[in-house]
């Protein structure tokens, strides 16, 4: 089910909820676990259905274009998988409990190698600058003519490439709405057993706009 959720005054308005519904209620407090699994979850898919739709614009984009939709949704999907050791940072999904079979995870592996080793960071000889001066003729003054420098960088957006992206994009998405669809059910299970009271002593799901500054800083915890 979809649901129009809008902010106003730092509450979340969810249109299209019974009318008899009372409040939206925070459940951190009661299942921290479930909680965070469930944030992990839907920022996960958050993602992999960015990079889908990166690859679904890429054919009818120009060259530079499709080569930052490439970049992006190699970016995306890797984020699904990337560790992290920030105490606020999601959960990493993992490739074995996705992915079906050894080719599918070479795949995988290839494309996080890509992503780590080249679009992010540059730790590998699929970009290559060299360097070189043009000595001068023996009846010039002097020795060097010009210093010249030039890059030459592997392309990886390819007929294969991207069909092998794009299968890789479906399965984690596939597996992703799956969990999330198990963890919903997990909760609610839970929550049921909790008394009325209690269920309305909690806080209200609430939101506060980050300030510029606090880029710097990692979530507070999730």
């Amino acid at each position: 089910e979809q649901y129009r959720v809008r902010v106003a005054e730092n509450q979340f308005i969810i249109d299209g909820l019974p009318q008899d519904a009372v409040k939206v209620i925070s459940f951190d407090g009661l299942l921290p676990r479930q909680a965070r699994d469930l944030w992990s979850v839907t920022a996960h898919r958050l993602d992999l259905r960015f990079a889908k739709t990166c690859l679904s614009l890429l054919n009818d984009a120009g060259d530079d274009a499709q080569q930052a939709l490439w970049r992006a949704a190699i970016t995306h999907y890797c984020k699904c998988f990337s560790q992290t050791k920030r105490k606020g940072g999601r959960k990493p999904r993992h490739a074995n409990r996705i992915l079906d079979g050894g080719l599918p995870r070479s795949i995988h592996g290839w494309v996080m190698s890509l992503r780590n080793m080249n679009v992010v960071h540059d730790e590998n000889g699929w970009l290559q600058t060299l360097a070189g001066a043009v000595v001068a003729g023996p009846e010039k003054a002097y020795k060097i003519e010009k210093v010249l420098c030039t890059s030459v960088e592997g392309q990886s957006l390819s007929q294969d490439n991207f069909g092998n992206l794009s299968l890789l994009i479906e399965r984690a998405l596939e597996w992703t709405e799956s969990e999330f669809e198990r963890l919903c059910e997990e909760v609610t299970k839970e929550l049921e057993k909790v008394a009325r009271e209690d269920l309305l002593a909690q806080p209200d799901v609430t939101y506060r706009a980050p300030e510029a500054d606090e880029v710097h800083s990692p979530r507070a915890s999730n």
